[in-house]
């Protein structure tokens, strides 16, 4: 089912240009920019955003982290973001890359790892004496993405982005064995992960035991001990973050909302949305 989503943001040129190019390039976000968030916002292609100052918190796939330039932000195409605040210094930049543009970097870098970690890697920090290469680099990808009139756009953007990859970001990431191995291991980060993939169809626990091979006890009483949640509660956020998105930023009806999210009915849907917002599907997408 295609999706046809709306944004609140404020953006100075018009998203569904943005949405069907291979890459969109902006130099000037700021604290008045990212104000204009309402509410949860679901990326349809991969963003890099370089944050040269200020700070502020933002959740990631219901995962909160706190940003602190300089820094660097990824979001994953599907992830949603949510902003929680920030201060007025806040200054930033901006790459959104299409799933074509992802695979061409893909086929060009052979440190597949890192590309990886890269993408599986929300906020990282910039060593300060390296944030002159990060605006360089930005104003270098700005003035190529508005030469219109080239031919070779495309691949002058790809070489830029992997030049830059080569000079400066495997500088930046560039994980040691040790990190890789305790990311990937933790039991919450794996259930977290199937979680953003099956929370559609899949709403109770004995599903992510079994595809974990642990017991649902074990497995509620380590996330909750990993991250302060319940394993029940997280699935339970994953599904109402998605439904609030779909009410607030696409033109599907409750219905088809509740078939999207393999609820048995509407009514038990809206029972569902109810109990753990206070608001009914409707008055929610009308506040």
């Amino acid at each position: 089912m295609d999706l046809e989503l709306k944004y609140s943001v404020k953006l100075p040129e018009n998203v569904a240009d943005i949405l069907d190019s291979d890459f969109w390039v902006y130099t000037g976000f700021d604290a008045a920019i990212i104000s204009t968030v309402s509410g949860p916002v679901k990326f349809s292609a991969s963003v890099s955003v370089y944050v040269s100052s200020g700070s502020g918190e933002l959740e990631i796939n219901l995962r909160k982290y706190r940003i602190q330039a300089p820094c660097v932000v990824n979001i994953r195409a599907g992830e949603i973001l949510q902003a929680v605040k920030c201060t007025p210094d806040l200054r930033a930049s901006c790459m959104v890359m299409s799933r074509k543009f992802i695979r061409s970097i893909f086929m060009a870098v052979n440190d597949i790892r890192t590309l990886n970690y890269i993408f599986t890697s929300p906020i990282r920090q910039i060593p300060p004496e390296m944030t002159q290469q990060y605006d360089d680099m930005y104003t270098l990808l700005y003035r190529t993405y508005r030469d219109f009139d080239n031919p070779y756009r495309y691949n002058a953007m790809l070489f830029s982005v992997l030049s830059f990859y080569y000079h400066v970001v495997g500088r930046t990431y560039c994980p040691s064995a040790r990190d890789w191995s305790d990311t990937a291991g933790r039991l919450s980060d794996r259930f977290l992960a199937l979680v953003e993939e099956h929370f559609r169809e899949e709403r109770f626990l004995d599903f992510y035991a079994a595809a974990l091979a642990v017991t649902p006890k074990h497995l509620s009483r380590t996330i909750k001990a990993q991250t302060g949640q319940s394993a029940a509660e997280w699935i339970e956020r994953f599904v109402i973050l998605e439904a609030k998105v779909l009410l607030k930023s696409s033109t599907l009806n409750v219905q088809q909302i509740s078939e999207l999210l393999h609820f048995p009915t509407q009514s038990f849907f809206g029972k569902y949305f109810k109990k753990r917002t206070g608001l009914s599907p409707k008055e929610f997408r009308n506040s």
